[in-house]
């Protein structure tokens, strides 16, 4: 799967306790949706009466098309994607749903499967595979971990895009301000660093708190580390996603004998080699 870096568009809405503007997530916090992309109308069905009877809103589409045609934009969920559709397949809809920077965790259920399809299904980026005969309470525990994931993730990029707007509102000069404050300045050394009078560093400060909406400096600095390290954060992520993709790439022949055991575990294994490294 991409990193869950949503395009989402931010809303300005007034702040009662501050007066200031914050700018939170359209989608962060929207009921989560299952949709299920299959053309098989009984199968659909049954997918939509599975998720349904534990209280999933759910949406079904005969074809890929009909489902970008039909989206309203992102907002948590998760996929259920028959591979073998007419016209756009299963494995073109996950890259038109990247090059459309919409992270929503693919889960894949057919009744066509193979192994060559599910590698490149799981290699696309799909959070799990199942082919029929499978367990739907299982398919439904792994529904509910991928819209609780999705969901994370939201309100992760929610806080992290809030973070981000509040300190592009900064003019240069609060900037630098605010970067000697993060290093513990005083606002005498500040003033000398960048030769402005005390009252001019006391105003600057003054104008971080309220444009930042922070109540105290040691929130004001938590922010800024926050910030800094969710930065960090990111740059890894892409790093290592195109890490991971360039290994499973160069050696087909290597993992043909051995992925058939694999394939059903592969993303669990990719979950756990990212949380080993620090990146989730």
């Amino acid at each position: 799967m991409m990193p869950h870096g949503m395009a989402h568009e931010w809303q300005r809405n007034g702040s009662a306790s501050t007066g200031m503007q914050v700018a939170p997530a359209d989608g962060a916090g929207a009921q989560p949706r299952v949709v299920v992309v299959n053309h098989n109308e009984t199968a659909r069905e049954s997918l939509r009466r599975l998720c349904a009877s534990v209280g999933l809103a759910v949406e079904t589409y005969p074809t890929a098309e009909a489902f970008l045609e039909a989206s309203d934009g992102p907002r948590p969920g998760c996929l259920l994607l028959e591979l073998c559709l007419p016209g756009m397949g299963g494995l073109a809809l996950q890259r038109e749903l990247i090059a459309r920077r919409v992270g929503l965790p693919i889960i894949v259920v057919t009744g066509y499967g193979d192994v060559q399809a599910a590698v490149e299904a799981l290699k696309a980026g799909a959070f799990d595979y199942f082919e029929e005969p499978f367990s739907r309470q299982l398919l439904l525990d792994r529904i509910h971990q991928a819209i609780e994931m999705d969901r994370a993730l939201w309100q992760r990029e929610a806080q992290r895009a809030d973070r981000a707007w509040r300190l592009g509102r900064l003019t240069p000069r609060e900037r630098q301000v605010l970067d000697l404050v993060v290093d513990g300045k005083t606002n005498r050394e500040i003033a000398g660093t960048l030769a402005m009078r005390e009252k001019t560093v006391e105003y600057h400060r003054a104008s971080l708190m309220r444009k930042l909406s922070v109540d105290s400096l040691a929130e004001m600095i938590r922010l800024v580390i926050t910030h800094e390290h969710d930065t960090r954060w990111r740059r890894s992520c892409f790093r290592a996603s195109w890490v991971i993709l360039w290994v499973l790439a160069i050696i087909p022949s290597f993992t043909a004998g051995w992925l058939d055991d694999l394939v059903p575990d592969l993303p669990e294994l990719v979950t756990g080699l990212l949380s080993s490294i620090g990146l989730v």
